[in-house]
């Protein structure tokens, strides 16, 4: 078979594949979502059912999932950002060495690794910032929330 028949029909076929499969996960994710509020309406029927006077919306807040409190939520950026930063500096520890090693031989190498790594190492300095700034700046209320959360 020709080389350039299966290059065409890999161009050709390329674009559907990526297409059905963003359909499929929103699918997915969409159908995931549909079943959870499905299994909460059920609970809340069959409660009403056993008792009709009970008051629903003391049910239906304990199927909120909590908010966050601001310092989990800090510490949620502490964690993505360390995993981009340290992401994107072995992305150019990985450059470096195939710069040293390979030298003009792998030059396919550079732009690939470049264009991962760079945005990876952004994206965690900006996390670890975030952090350290609202740190700074939420420290009042941080020790409110604990205050009021031992108060309870």
């Amino acid at each position: 078979m020709n080389y350039d028949i299966l290059l065409g029909m890999a161009n050709a076929i390329r674009p559907i594949c990526t297409a059905s499969v963003f359909v499929l996960s929103a699918w997915f994710i969409t159908r995931t979502l549909i079943k959870k509020s499905e299994g909460k309406r059920d609970i809340i029927l069959a409660a009403l059912e056993k008792k009709p006077d009970m008051d629903v919306s003391d049910l239906i807040n304990g199927f909120q999932s909590g908010t966050a409190l601001l310092k989990e939520k800090l510490l949620r950026k502490l964690l993505w950002g360390c995993i981009f930063t340290f992401a994107g500096l072995f992305g150019f520890i990985g450059l470096l060495i195939a710069a040293i090693v390979g030298g003009a031989g792998n030059e396919d190498v550079y732009v690939p690794l470049t264009i991962l790594a760079a945005p990876a190492l952004a994206v965690g300095i900006s996390f670890l910032l975030n952090y350290s700034v609202g740190r700074k700046m939420l420290a009042r209320e941080i020790e409110a929330e604990e205050r009021q959360r031992l108060a309870r």
